[in-house]
């Protein structure tokens, strides 16, 4: 007969256990964005009860009734938001040359993070690899531009060097410097000749340059090289994505482009308005969003005031601002304008964003108009807003 014997479990000590510390694992880092961007959040306050009175006076004026224009305060601290016929879709005219930017910086940026995950053997590998990988993306619009990029020419766009392991640097290519001073003011200087040159002269200079063309210039053939490397999938796809665009073919409508002024032309948006169409909101909303600086990072926020037509950089030759007139005509004092004016065929618009002084205050908002009569109704309407929120802050 055998017994068993139960092992013994060592007594332990009051006071002397000890308790292993809890580790916390580091959470994994993000992953980086997709091709296209996600949804914005853009809240707007209440509307103050004066203000809304006073903007029910001004749009029922019959010089601005059939306008369709919208303005976003923000200079308490949340913005608020006011609108007439702002959800109209119509054609902007060359207005939609800031939305093109807009998804330009959003490439680089998105570019420049998934970089960061990525190994390959030098910069040219690394943008044929990134566009192997979203060449597998659907398109969004299916076979209807079948025909044109998709995903956007990142070869044509972009220069990068560098590693993984040492970080990648990536940029737009360029032939001149446009970092913010006295090289800036240069570069656009230089960059005036290249202004009504031919497509194929065009697209054989960088694609920083193309930009800066394409919005301080308002050229056409810059413009229509920049769309063409993009591609419409991607630029229409970031829009609607991004919250800028709804094809909803009734009650949708927003930032669009189907025609890349120099000659194609793909049809008109879902709501059959124009192949270069917008609302006064979506112009508000793109603009509140970056001068928020809410885009992208702080890099890409600070380009796209910069390259907009700006005051404090605008060189000869380059296109004026009519809501600038139309403020500086009431006698204030503007310190910030950051625009885009397009007018053909009788249709004028515009969105700014603006920063004046009055009466030791600094006043910041944004106005968004995407149908005026003429120039001269940019200009009063604008000058008008301007007043009406100078009076909004006594």
């Amino acid at each position: 007969m055998c017994s068993i014997t139960t092992p013994r479990t060592a007594s332990k000590a009051p006071g002397k256990s000890k308790v292993a510390p809890i580790v916390k694992k580091p959470s994994p880092p993000p992953p980086p964005p997709g091709l296209l961007p996600s949804a914005y959040t853009l809240t707007y306050d209440a509307t103050p009860a004066t203000l809304t009175t006073a903007f029910n006076t001004l749009k029922a004026k019959n010089a601005y009734k059939n306008m369709k224009f919208a303005i976003a305060d923000l200079t308490g601290a949340k913005p608020v938001y006011l609108g007439h016929k702002d959800t109209d879709q119509i054609f902007i005219a060359s207005t939609t040359k800031l939305a093109v930017m807009y998804a330009a910086l959003w490439l680089r940026y998105t570019v420049r993070q998934n970089a960061k995950t990525m190994d390959a053997a030098d910069g040219a590998d690394l943008l044929s690899k990134l566009h192997t990988k979203w060449t597998a993306d659907p398109r969004p619009f299916g076979t209807r531009f079948q025909s044109q990029p998709w995903p956007p020419k990142l070869a044509n766009i972009f220069t990068a060097s560098g590693s993984k392991a040492l970080g990648w640097k990536i940029d737009f290519t360029a032939d001149r410097d446009y970092s913010a001073g006295p090289n800036r003011n240069t570069a656009l200087g230089v960059l005036a000749p290249f202004h009504n040159k031919s497509l194929t002269t065009l697209n054989g200079i960088g694609f920083r340059d193309r930009i800066e063309l394409m919005i301080g210039w308002s050229d056409n053939n810059a413009t229509g090289s920049c769309v063409n490397a993009l591609g419409y999938d991607f630029l229409n796809g970031s829009f609607e994505s991004a919250g800028f665009y709804d094809r909803h073919p009734t009650n949708g409508g927003g930032l669009w482009i189907s025609r890349n002024y120099a000659g194609n032309n793909m049809g008109s948006d879902f709501q059959g308005a124009s192949a270069q169409s917008g609302t006064a909101k979506s112009l508000v909303k793109l603009m509140v969003l970056a001068a928020t600086k809410k885009l992208y990072d702080s890099v890409g926020n600070d380009d796209f005031l910069m390259i907009s037509d700006n005051i404090t950089y605008w060189a000869p030759n380059q296109i004026g601002s009519n809501i600038l007139d139309g403020i500086r005509s009431k006698g204030y004092s503007v310190t910030v304008c950051n625009c885009k004016l397009g007018y053909a065929n009788g249709y004028y618009s515009e969105v700014a964003n603006i920063s004046m002084n009055v009466n030791g205050k600094d006043l910041k908002y944004v106005i968004g108009i995407s149908y005026g009569t003429s120039s001269a109704a940019l200009e009063n309407l604008s000058g008008d807003l301007a007043k009406l929120i100078a009076d909004a802050h006594p």
